[in-house]
Parts: C-alpha cells; structure tokens; sequence
C-alpha cells in the first residue's frame, strides 16, 4: 500500500452488526478499521483465483481417488494369487513330509506308535510328544 494519497475516499453505509464486527476485526488483527476493510475486499477478490486452484485440486483428487481405486483392485488380485500360491505350497510341502516319512504314522485310526514300537490309543497319546524324533530312532 501506498501512502494517503494514493487512496481514493470512498463513503459507505453498513449495518451496524457489520460495523461492530469489522471493529472487532480491526483490534484482532492489529489494524484500522479502514485497513481492515480493504484487506478483506482485496480478500474477496482473490477468491476467484482460489476458487480455480480448488477446482484443480477437486480434479486431482479425483485422479487420485480412481488411481487408489485401481491399486485397491490390483492389490486384490495380487492376495488372491498370493493365497492360491500358499494353499498349493502348503500341499506341496505336506507331500513331501509324507514321501520322507515325516509325518507320523498311524497304523489304525486313533491308535499310535510310541518310541519303543508299541501301538496306543488315543486317550493315552500324549499331543506335545514329538513323533518326528520317534520316526528318526526307528531309522525312518
């Protein structure tokens, strides 16, 4: 801004609600009442840029929300894949327990070999004992 001379007066009628609030303004914002005035119809005039530049960003977002989207939809084909994978590694890997004799064996349903090759129930096996270690001592 210039000096005083470089403004035209200009008079104007507000209601008194509007006065009392540019006041208020004026003391919050350490300026007169007439600074005040200027800075917010200066204000209400560069909102036409802003009003573009909103515009810009409300289609940014949009370009960004039909990206997200397709990342959503290549993330869910990516996890189907991915757990088809799994489910057939998981087979792959039970086969082959069971082609070297890692799995334990049953001879009956319900019925177990212990360590020294004798066969027991069920209510008697023990589920923390390590049928793997017992197939290894028999030399499987």
């Amino acid at each position: 801004m210039g000096n005083q001379a470089d403004h035209t007066i200009v008079r104007l009628r507000v209601p008194p609600e509007l006065k009392d609030k540019i006041e208020k303004s004026a003391e919050a914002n350490n300026r007169s009442q007439s600074a005040e005035m200027v800075a917010r119809l200066e204000e209400s005039f560069n909102k036409k840029n802003s009003n573009t530049n909103l515009a810009e960003l409300i289609a940014l977002q949009e370009e960004t929300i039909e990206y997200m989207k397709q990342l959503h939809k290549q993330n869910a084909e990516l996890s189907k894949e991915l757990i088809e994978e799994k489910n057939r590694n998981e087979t792959r890997f039970k086969e082959l327990n069971v082609l070297r004799g890692l799995d334990p064996v049953r001879r009956r349903p319900g019925i177990f070999v212990d360590e020294e090759g004798n066969e027991i129930s069920s209510d008697a096996h023990d589920p923390t004992k390590n049928y793997l270690n017992i197939n290894k001592k028999k030399g499987k």
